[in-house]
């Protein structure tokens, strides 16, 4: 399978103004031991998926990364599992 490199083309900052509901939080587990000093809070901004077709579907996922930490984080890989949703 072929490596997926992503990189940021462009950035525009600009403050929020007024008030926003927070986004649900985000369970999730570390697969490492967890780094001392590094608290993360993972909160879901937009999910958004189309309708399945020849047994694919495409996923929007927007995630806030919020290290509640001490200490910065340099480098952060996140993995994500979909798993199909089955009828009882």
């Amino acid at each position: 399978m072929p490596e997926l490199q992503s990189s940021v083309e462009s950035v525009k900052q600009e403050g929020f103004q007024g008030d926003y509901d927070a986004s649900p939080k985000v369970n999730f587990s570390w697969e490492i031991p967890q780094p001392n000093n590094i608290a993360l809070e993972i909160r879901e901004r937009f999910v958004d998926y189309g309708s399945e077709s020849f047994g694919l579907r495409f996923y929007k996922h927007q995630l806030e990364i919020k290290n509640i930490g001490t200490l910065s984080v340099k480098n952060l890989k996140l993995k994500h599992q979909w798993f199909r949703e089955t009828l009882c």
